[in-house]
């Protein structure tokens, strides 16, 4: 079986999916509103937008934790200049 084929099943899967679905809402089996219908083509995606929002989330937090140790240090050699600085 080619690397492609192998890789990318879950894509033909998808595909029957909706034709499946389709077929059966057009023939009057199924009483499902499109938007479920479709769902085939939607969830993966809005599976992976959620996924990105995640990393880039813990991404944010993990730049953000960072920069204040960097900050504090810079703060050090311009004590009087930094935010918060009490004496």
């Amino acid at each position: 079986m080619r690397e492609d084929l192998k890789t990318f099943w879950w894509a033909g899967l998808l595909a029957l999916l909706t034709i499946s679905f389709a077929a059966l809402r057009l023939l009057g089996v199924v009483g499902w509103p499109w938007l479920w219908v479709l769902s085939p083509l939607w969830v993966p995606a809005g599976l992976m937008v959620l996924l990105l929002a995640i990393a880039f989330a813990a991404g944010a937090v993990v730049i953000s934790l960072k920069g204040k140790g960097r900050r504090r240090e810079r703060c050090w050699a311009l004590l009087p200049l930094c935010k918060g600085y009490r004496e």
